[in-house]
């Protein structure tokens, strides 16, 4: 039986709190979206409609699938013969699949990672368009540690390079001095600042890697997650003089499971009973 690769990236889920008002939890957000008729659930997000085709719940736990309505796709092929449209009607639409769980006493979300999938950011302003306030969701990637343990064996630090979304800086981040980076992003109406900071071209040369380190660990909360703010940071470095450079990313080298499952011959997609059987084992595994 044909598999194919399912990849689930782990997000602990937030939400920047309201003035006044309700709260809306994110469990509550997706409880009242499948509550709704198919229709009722579509959103234009991105560009693409996006709506939740079905859902089911394990005990607490939620499981969703969501789907984008594309005008573009892929064709079919025969070896040895050109490609040929599959044909659509004109109102029809290509309709990829991610899907998600999503854990509220952990608050962690588990979704799937694919190319044309829906994105974690897609994923939060969707719910958002379901709540009374509006609620201003976000999901930040579990980093992963053996990446981390890496980086802070580096002797030596040539680059560093960071972006920062100035839409979401706490105390603690300002404490760890994206304050002066938020002051120059408002200067000249900023919403991103991406950061450079390199060592002098001569051999053995490095960036002071004591303050690196504190860099980095400033801006972890005490679960060793990732402020919202930093959406990259990226150390380019060795352990000893004699090995290769290594690039880290410690936002992207974020905690992943993967899987390979089985294709459904008929509908040649992966079914999503399958793969939230996935994400739940991912689940079982992680927490």
């Amino acid at each position: 039986m044909p598999t194919k690769s399912f990849k689930v990236n782990i997000y602990e889920v937030g939400r920047v709190p309201a003035d006044d008002g309700p709260e809306t939890e994110f469990d509550q957000a997706v409880r009242a979206v499948c509550g709704l008729e198919l229709g009722e659930r579509e959103r234009n997000i991105g560009g693409k409609f996006r709506r939740i085709e079905s859902w089911d719940a394990v005990g607490e736990v939620l499981l969703v699938n969501f789907v984008s309505l594309e005008y573009a796709g892929p064709g079919r092929a025969l070896r040895g013969q050109p490609v040929q449209a599959i044909a659509l009607r004109n109102n029809e639409s290509f309709a990829p699949e991610t899907a998600m769980l999503y854990d509220p006493d952990s608050r962690l979300a588990f979704l799937e990672s694919l190319r044309g999938g829906v994105t974690p950011g897609i994923v939060a302003r969707y719910f958002q368009h379901f709540t009374p306030e509006r609620a201003d969701y976000f999901l930040t990637p579990r980093a992963d540690h053996d990446a981390a343990a890496r980086a802070r064996r580096h002797q030596t630090i040539r680059n560093v390079e960071m972006r920062v979304s100035l839409g979401r800086i706490t105390e603690r981040d300002r404490a760890a001095g994206l304050g002066v980076i938020e002051g120059l992003g408002e200067g000249y109406g900023a919403s991103v600042i991406d950061i450079i900071i390199k060592s002098e071209r001569r051999r053995g040369r490095s960036l002071p890697t004591d303050r690196i380190r504190r860099l980095f660990a400033g801006l972890l909360n005490d679960n060793n997650e990732v402020s919202p703010a930093v959406e990259k940071f990226r150390v380019s470095g060795k352990e000893a003089d004699d090995d290769p450079m290594e690039l880290i990313d410690l936002i992207q080298h974020r905690e992943h499971r993967e899987f390979e499952l089985e294709i459904d011959a008929v509908a040649r997609r992966v079914p999503h009973r399958t793969r939230w059987d996935a994400l739940l084992a991912a689940r079982r595994n992680f927490v």
